[in-house]
């Protein structure tokens, strides 16, 4: 258990540090990079007496102006009806994704609209292990001035739960979080 935890924070640390020499070589430059990192938080709709709060960090890359292909590192804890959270009902997932701009930002400065799927998987060996489908419409602000820009996911997710005592997830998601 400690090995697997240890695993995910020396990958979101290496995500963190690749970034951190990416942007300060993109100051150097004045150009655009297009590796992004995205740090949020969330929340599920409720389903069948339980609610997923959500944490992610997805390291993206856009090609083609449009196109982009994200991992993604998230944690979940999923919330009974009576509120109590422990250890056992918290599930860490490692995954990917794709991504489309189906609305790129213009003159008017709101920002890209992108809609995304994604697959995870558990790596955390807890009784709510799940595969998790994803499928949403992400927006992200662009900022001249800030490395930091806000972005809001909205979108339905579907969590296939290893233990058959467990019903399946169906339901919406909410994320707010920043981009760096």
């Amino acid at each position: 258990m400690e090995y697997r935890r240890l695993t995910s924070i020396l990958i979101f640390a290496a995500t963190l540090f690749t970034a951190t020499g990416l942007y300060a070589q993109s100051a150097e430059s004045e150009t655009t990079i297009p590796l992004h990192i995205e740090a949020t938080m969330g929340a599920g709709s409720k389903y069948k007496s339980m609610t997923p709060i959500i944490s992610n960090v997805d390291l993206n890359y856009t090609f083609a102006k449009r196109f982009s292909i994200h991992a993604i590192l998230n944690t979940s804890y999923f919330i009974p009806k009576n509120g109590t959270v422990t250890d056992y009902n918290r599930a860490t997932n490692l995954g990917g994704g794709v991504g489309y701009i189906f609305l790129p930002q213009k003159q008017d400065k709101l920002g890209d609209f992108e809609i995304r799927a994604s697959v995870t998987t558990s790596i955390s060996g807890s009784d709510y292990k799940n595969t998790e489908y994803n499928l949403g419409i992400h927006w992200y602000g662009h900022s001249e001035t800030h490395r930091l820009v806000p972005t809001v996911g909205i979108g339905y997710s579907f969590k296939d739960f290893s233990s058959k005592s467990i019903s399946n997830y169906h339901g919406a998601y909410f994320t707010i979080g920043l981009r760096f």
